[in-house]
């Protein structure tokens, strides 16, 4: 009889608050840094499928060689709108708000075409960055979370619902919402 018993191993962050799950199909609009895209990507599996969007074609050379570091099987191309999937493609939508470069399409027709590709039911979630102090730097004061008012609100406006702050997180606040049924 073990004395200690070792703890299950514990997924990753983004794998518990996306709730991604094995055969799922999603997509991932990010940046040049995919960590957390990769972490739901690899949850999928083979009987799965993972695609990542992003908004320069060093990133997409960036990400893929990520995925291939990682061990995930991913479809990486740029992000363009109107996105190139059919309607209700996938299950879940990933955005990482914090990598995207300022030459991203705006949010308004990113919604609407993610909103597109999404089934009934399925889901966005959005990583954003929090505000950092002026001082930030200097002294060890917690990132304050970033006003998701006018991101609830444009997510409503784009038809989805059930909009809401799901979590923050070491500086890095989630929203989520779903698409109607």
């Amino acid at each position: 009889m073990a004395l200690f018993r070792s703890a299950p191993p514990q997924e990753p962050l983004v794998v518990s608050i996306t709730g991604v799950r094995m055969g799922q199909r999603i997509l991932g609009v990010v940046g040049g840094d995919p960590r957390m895209f990769l972490d739901a990507a690899a949850k999928v599996g083979i009987s799965g499928s993972a695609f990542a969007l992003t908004a320069d074609a060093s990133a997409v050379a960036r990400v893929q060689a990520a995925a291939e570091k990682h061990g995930v099987l991913l479809e990486t191309s740029l992000l363009a709108l109107p996105l190139s999937y059919p309607d209700a493609s996938f299950d879940l939508v990933f955005v990482d708000d914090r990598t995207l470069r300022a030459g991203s399409p705006p949010l308004s027709r990113l919604l609407d075409e993610i909103r597109r590709v999404l089934r009934p039911g399925g889901r966005i979630i959005l990583a954003i960055a929090a505000r950092s102090h002026a001082l930030g730097s200097l002294v060890s004061i917690t990132p304050t979370p970033p006003d998701v008012g006018p991101l609830l609100d444009a997510l409503f406006g784009a038809s989805f619902i059930a909009a809401r702050l799901l979590a923050t997180h070491h500086g890095v606040a989630f929203v989520e919402a779903a698409r109607s049924v």
